[in-house]
């Protein structure tokens, strides 16, 4: 009988990746993958995460802009071609195109559904992190007048304006 360890060491977790360094094609490569749903939850998360959020929100604010510029040009593209078509009698070329056509509609409808919810999902994201922020700023301006404020008690106009210097920079 063989015998195994007797204690077993917890396995250290990776570190998760910085997705602020990463690069521009490969965040770019994420973000679609995100749009797809094909993200782990770990993955999403690390899409939400404080200092990636607002470029995460860019880059969805593009991808949907992308889209938007394909419907357009695809319309014009296949409106081109069904003019020529029903000018030249060429019929099946016409069913084979509009079929093709529809069929990218409904997908490139899909992935535009996908993107705008994903948009509000940054939307709310970036929220909940300003929201954040200005929290921390706002209790430390309230560390900062407490402690003038203790300070400052019981001084002089003298020691008042030597104070605030200290704190403020010039002050008259």
């Amino acid at each position: 009988m063989v015998a195994g360890p007797t204690s077993a060491a917890p396995a250290e977790a990776a570190p998760a990746p910085d997705l602020r360094r990463l690069g521009d094609q490969d965040f770019r490569d994420l973000v679609d993958a995100d749009i797809r749903g094909e993200l782990t939850a770990e993955q999403r998360d690390l899409l939400r995460a404080p200092g990636v959020v607002d470029r995460w929100y860019a880059r969805l604010i593009d991808a949907q802009k992308m889209t938007e510029a394909s419907f357009r040009i695809r319309k014009a593209e296949f409106d081109r071609l069904r003019d020529r078509t029903w000018q030249t009698k060429d019929h099946q070329t016409y069913f084979r195109a509009r079929d093709d056509y529809q069929s990218w509609h409904a997908r490139a409808l899909w992935a535009s559904r996908c993107i705008q919810e994903r948009i509000a999902e940054a939307k709310e994201a970036r929220r909940a992190v300003n929201v954040a922020s200005q929290r921390v700023r706002d209790e430390t301006a309230q560390a900062v007048l407490r402690r003038i404020a203790w300070q400052a008690e019981g001084a002089s106009a003298d020691q008042l304006r030597a104070l605030a210097r200290a704190y403020f920079g010039r002050v008259t």
